[in-house]
């Protein structure tokens, strides 16, 4: 039995390609993919149950779905960021002028 990040026991010696296949159950994948990640020992069968994880659970996410670095999407909030700072300071004269 090996443990998983969320401190629960998962028998690690039962999943292999054909178990990833005919498992549905979200909470036993995600177990099966939290040991596979401690292990890192089989990084191919890791990414096929990730795969497969992802197909049942939709919401399920990694690090790296939040760590992906995108120029586009960076430069349109920077452009939001700015536009918002440029909006600030035009209604700070506004009132200063006002007052």
């Amino acid at each position: 039995m090996d443990k998983t990040r969320s401190g629960e026991k998962f028998d690690l010696l039962k999943v292999d390609y054909k178990w990833i296949d005919n498992c549905d159950d979200k909470r036993e994948l995600r177990l099966a993919y939290e040991a596979l990640e401690l292990d890192s020992g089989f990084p191919d069968l890791l990414n096929y149950c990730l795969k497969k994880l992802k197909s049942v659970d939709k919401k399920f996410k990694t690090a790296e779905d939040f760590n992906r670095y995108d120029p586009a999407e960076e430069k349109r909030a920077t452009d939001d960021v700015n536009a918002f700072l440029a909006e600030m300071k035009e209604t700070d004269k506004k009132l200063r002028d006002g007052a």
